[in-house]
């Protein structure tokens, strides 16, 4: 094998490198959804978690709009998703996807203006709660007030900065990591499905799929997807219905 055939991106050494690389980073993107026993630890992966669930509907809105499409916009993470269970003609349930994605981002929030730890109440997890200190007083927005947030003036000569302490359960956080994953795992599993629908339109609704290969992971006992006509829409109702747990 020569410099260039080492070099060349069809190379098997170069393909077995990629693999790896890639195998590596999916490991460490699994680990990152693992709750750690160490708290704050816990607290930077939501964090986290909230960004790759931005980054997996900014995929899937990339792949859906084609590669002629001009650079993407801010949308609604819940409306993207709807936008394009819709395109699919699949059924979405747009209702459990909002209200989960409105949780993790209310946690999430929490954070948005985080100072430092005050305490770290209980002994085990996951039975501890973290206080800890934000700017603002508590129920201040920083959508409202800007880089004033928790500003005032006490008087003509005197300012102040008002800070407040909020606090959250070790359940709740690692409840949050665990939803941020499912939640992905959502927007995945919806893009794959609009993948197969889009070079096999004709599948018939009797089609099972209640098998290990068709990923469909917001199943639930009430709704548990049996055939392709329990997923897909008919052209005339091609619009996501809400869907309870």
């Amino acid at each position: 094998m020569t410099a260039n055939d080492a070099d060349s991106e069809s190379s098997p050494l170069k393909r077995l490198t990629n693999s790896e690389a890639l195998a590596n980073a999916r490991y460490k993107q699994e680990q990152a959804f693992n709750p750690p026993t160490n708290i704050e630890a816990l607290v930077l992966k939501i964090i986290g978690g909230w960004e790759q669930l931005k980054a997996a509907v900014n995929m899937c809105r990339f792949v859906e709009a084609g590669p002629e499409a001009a650079p993407l916009g801010s949308e609604n993470l819940p409306a993207a998703m709807n936008k394009l269970a819709k395109k699919s003609r699949l059924r979405w349930p747009h209702d459990r996807f909002a209200s989960k994605v409105h949780h993790c981002d209310q946690v999430r929030q929490k954070f948005a203006h985080f100072f430092y730890v005050s305490a770290i109440v209980g002994e085990e997890p996951p039975d501890r709660v973290l206080y800890f200190t934000r700017l603002g007083q508590a129920g201040d927005s920083y959508k409202a007030q800007g880089p004033s947030l928790g500003l005032q003036w006490r008087d003509d000569e005197w300012a102040q900065q008002h800070r407040h302490e909020d606090s959250i359960t070790e359940k709740e956080l690692r409840e949050t990591l665990a939803e941020l994953k499912e939640l992905i795992d959502w927007c995945r599993a919806l893009l794959r499905l609009a993948g197969i629908l889009e070079h096999s339109p004709d599948i018939p609704d009797d089609h099972p799929i209640n098998t290990s290969e068709w990923w469909i992971p917001w199943r639930t006992a009430k709704e548990p997807l049996l055939v392709f006509g329990d997923l897909r829409l008919p052209d005339e109702a091609a619009t996501p219905t809400s869907e309870a747990e």
